[in-house]
């Protein structure tokens, strides 16, 4: 194995691409939650039939949205992602967001040199600036919760114990929309980087597991009918 140090385009997008997994991970386990939680009203009949399944489902999901979102942006261990290392990183490396660098990698990519020009109109530099701006959108998100699940509940438990300790989720609730918040200017963060850097961006998004709970939903319905029938 080479023991090279990495470029900073490498320490970059190996940064970015970590959190945004991270980003993903917890907007699916969230997304999941609320689907569910909307069958309590929605289709409630098969929602009653497997009550306590589908809350402690909601509650797993919810708690694991909120310990992924704890481990890659607001804990500050040292066997965590931590998004201020990801500020030092774009920090130093300015350089690789300037104009003349988007233009090269867009030369690399084959594109031609009048969508270049046209695209490098386009473009904004990132500032140190920005960096400040980011750094304090991040510290005014209602993260204070999530800490104190971490802080006060949460250390060093197992997994296999954590859903058992879901309610501290009681104790020290986080709203719906805060979590929305947090996600989506956590997001919003990460896209800036990324289109700064080769003009791209994600698209935060839900796994195909809709359907798959519809399914689910509709076996439910199935067996009442069928239970019903067969009185």
């Amino acid at each position: 194995m080479s023991n090279r140090s990495l470029t900073p385009e490498e320490q970059f997008i190996i940064y970015h691409d970590r959190l945004r997994y991270e980003l993903n991970t917890a907007y699916t386990y969230y997304e999941i939650a609320k689907y569910l939680g909307k069958f309590s009203h929605t289709r409630r009949s098969e929602f009653i039939e497997a009550q306590t399944f589908f809350q402690v489902t909601i509650d797993a999901n919810l708690f694991a949205a909120v310990m992924t979102i704890n481990r890659g942006f607001v804990d500050n261990r040292g066997d965590c992602l931590q998004l201020d290392g990801f500020f030092d990183v774009v920090r130093v490396n300015l350089n690789l967001f300037s104009t003349e660098a988007f233009k090269k990698r867009q030369a690399g990519k084959g594109m031609s040199p009048e969508d270049i020009e046209h695209w490098a109109k386009l473009h904004i530099e990132i500032t140190p600036e920005m960096v400040r701006e980011d750094e304090e959108r991040v510290k005014n998100v209602p993260i204070d919760n999530l800490k104190s699940w971490r802080n006060k509940k949460l250390a060093h438990i197992d997994k296999q114990q954590a859903v058992k300790n879901i309610s501290v989720m009681k104790a020290k609730p986080v709203t719906v929309g805060e979590i929305d918040g947090i996600l989506m200017t956590l997001d919003g963060i990460l896209n800036r980087y990324l289109v700064a850097y080769n003009g791209t961006s994600w698209a935060i998004g839900l796994p195909p597991v809709k359907p798959e709970i519809e399914y689910v939903m509709d076996a439910i319905k199935s067996f009442r009918q069928s239970r019903k029938e067969r009185k």
